[in-house]
């Protein structure tokens, strides 16, 4: 983790985990195995920073992805890992081309969700999504709406609060969930959406918005859970805008006809308004998302993993 306070880290560390088990699924169907895993993606006198080791993986996952005919089962059909990592312009940078490289990555998530949803190739779905029948139905997951509370979720807005979601264990102390899951949860209290199932490993929980109780699926046992305003101090930083300039952005690839526009009558600024003055017991929470083996879709709506404890 040497480094780990650089820009970018966090969402290094974000999906490095799934990332390496998805590497790890492709060693064992790959002709060199784990010992050529170890070889070109984990060489110890290899750069030892979080970037290095992350790239390192990255790339072998890219080499095994592009093999014609590689029998890597499910592997061959994700997105290429440059698909779905934001690389952010350089310092200076316009708002536009900001949110257009979120906006690159987001398109991919949603591209990947529909996939799933329709049991197709990740390949096939980037050419599908294009398709005149296919246009209604992929801007129900990618639109103006959709994409700004995704990157209010994450924390992009910097005159918007940063929120943590937390769930009340035994002890009575209050335990975080992980980043993907309260990014997920968070998505879901701006939409003001009611009900949420997420995964915590084995465990299914559904959450409640409105009483705050998440509630195990199979024991019925249920939890309270808040959400908490985070003091990250980060400030402006590379990747970070006033809310305005996201408004605008998102604006010009709508006209530009880039994106989607908003499918709902009640707008999502609304629905984060209503919200806005949450107290550490007050909050709500819904959608988490979950993905195939290489990892979460942050744009997803419905299970995600968390460091929860079970129960």
């Amino acid at each position: 983790t040497m480094h780990a306070d650089r820009e970018g880290a966090a969402h290094l560390l974000r999906s490095a985990g799934a990332n390496l088990l998805q590497a790890f699924v492709a060693a064992r169907k790959d002709k060199a195995g784990t010992t050529g895993f170890f070889r070109e993606a984990f060489d110890r006198s290899a750069d030892p920073c979080l970037e290095g080791r992350a790239n390192r993986v990255l790339e072998y996952l890219q080499s095994r992805s592009q093999v014609p005919g590689a029998a890597l089962g499910a592997v061959g059909t994700q997105p290429p890992p440059g698909d779905l990592a934001v690389e952010l312009p350089a310092e200076g940078a316009s708002p536009k081309a900001v949110v257009g490289e979120y906006l690159r990555v987001f398109v991919n998530e949603c591209t990947w969700r529909w996939a799933v949803q329709e049991g197709v190739d990740y390949d096939i779905a980037k050419v599908e999504r294009q398709q005149e029948v296919s246009l209604e139905a992929f801007a129900r997951l990618c639109n103006a709406t959709t994409f700004e509370v995704a990157l209010l979720a994450r924390d992009v807005a910097t005159d918007m609060p940063a929120r943590q979601w937390e769930v009340k264990l035994e002890d009575g102390t209050w335990s975080p969930y992980g980043i993907e899951t309260s990014e997920a949860l968070e998505r879901a209290r701006l939409f003001g959406d009611p009900l949420c199932q997420v995964k915590v490993r084995h465990w299914v929980y559904e959450v409640h918005l409105g009483h705050m109780l998440q509630m195990n699926f199979k024991t019925k046992k249920e939890r309270p859970v808040r959400c908490v305003e985070r003091c990250d101090d980060k400030g402006g930083g590379r990747g970070r805008l006033p809310l305005a300039d996201i408004k605008a952005s998102i604006l010009y690839f709508v006209e530009l006809e880039t994106l989607a526009p908003a499918k709902t009558a009640a707008t999502m600024p609304a629905a984060a308004s209503r919200r806005s003055d949450d107290s550490d017991d007050e909050g709500g929470r819904d959608s988490c998302a979950a993905v195939p083996a290489a990892g979460m879709l942050p744009g997803d709506v419905r299970s995600s993993s968390a460091p929860s404890r079970s129960g």
